[in-house]
């Protein structure tokens, strides 16, 4: 115990590696401190290691070895509480299952093949004549019925039925 003290005593005077000495012999006390609040292994882990980084900063403060514990389990306890305060709905999930997760967004690659398509059929469009062209993007790019479109346009719907709306007349006259 007394090599213990003197060991802690170095620490104070801001030697590194005599604090590491002291981490080591208490690390094992602030994680399961940090365990039995948290109920969580690695936020327990981070509460002990944060614990430990402040305890650094303020070992100069501390009397004695003998109050080192008690500053250390109030420091994993302060942690310990930011934690749960902040993330009571927070879902820990380790590496390995992060590979199975997937993006809730485009990949780059889908992203990519559906700009094309849509230059693809632009340039597809711009081939048309003038009329069937608004009929066509009011039709299939807009969303409007047949109807509100010859409405629009000021044409009968016949006549936009006979202007072959589809996909296959604008790919027609680009081939």
């Amino acid at each position: 115990m007394e090599e213990l003290e003197t060991t802690f005593l170095h620490a104070q005077k801001g030697d590194l590696s005599d604090y590491d000495e002291i981490v080591t012999r208490f690390q094992d006390m602030a994680v399961g401190y940090g365990y039995a609040i948290l109920k969580d292994f690695h936020l327990a882990q981070d509460a002990a290691q944060e614990a430990f980084t402040e305890a650094w900063v303020h070992l100069d403060r501390v009397h004695s070895l003998f109050a080192f514990p008690a500053l250390l389990r109030k420091i994993v306890f302060k942690h310990c509480d930011r934690f749960t305060r902040r993330g009571k709905n927070v879902e820990i999930i380790s590496m390995e299952h992060l590979v199975d997760i997937k993006s809730k967004e485009k990949s780059p690659a889908q992203l990519a093949e559906e700009h094309e398509m849509q230059d693809f059929i632009r340039n597809a469009i711009d081939t048309l004549p003038e009329s069937e062209q608004q009929t066509v993007s009011l039709y299939y790019i807009s969303d409007y019925s047949q109807q509100e479109v010859a409405a629009f346009l000021g044409t009968d719907l016949h006549r936009q039925k006979s202007a072959e709306i589809g996909p296959q007349a604008a790919q027609r006259k680009v081939i």
